[in-house]
């Protein structure tokens, strides 16, 4: 399943996934970040087969709340982040609330991976590479599916 969002607000809170997929980006029209603009439907596709959903925002620079923005993301500078896969087993309605509570009261099973592309990519091949990558592994985790 995929998801073209303006706001977090609007993904509705009873609907749980194992995966929460976010493509991330700054705004620019730049080779890694048009990489995950183009893989989109594919990853949709395979999201919605294995209880996953991506999200990317409709307008690139107002895909924000308190934690995830295209300013900050969980409180690191996103300029060295971005772009960016988030993946996460928390509903996007959590963070919000999670964000004004206390550490301590995290939840015990919650997961978040980043992978920064600049980081693991110097082109948008290697870029489909992890995002094939990336993908495979959740299959794998909910177990085979037919298309």
């Amino acid at each position: 399943m995929g998801l073209h969002i303006q706001s977090l607000k609007n993904i509705p809170d009873n609907v749980q996934r194992n995966y929460y997929i976010y493509l991330l980006d700054y705004g620019w029209h730049e080779p890694l970040g048009e990489a995950l603009k183009k893989n989109f439907d594919n990853m949709a596709k395979i999201a919605s087969a294995n209880n996953a959903v991506v999200i990317v925002g409709t307008d690139r620079i107002h895909f924000e709340d308190e934690v995830l923005s295209w300013h900050s993301i969980n409180g690191d500078n996103a300029e060295e982040l971005l772009p960016d896969i988030l993946i996460t087993n928390r509903h996007p309605s959590k963070f919000k609330e999670s964000y004004s509570r206390q550490k301590e009261e995290t939840e015990k099973d919650f997961k978040m991976v980043m992978l920064p592309l600049r980081k693991f990519c110097k082109s948008t091949i290697e870029a489909a590479i992890l995002i094939d990558k990336l993908f495979k592994d959740i299959i794998e985790a909910e177990g085979p599916k037919r298309f």
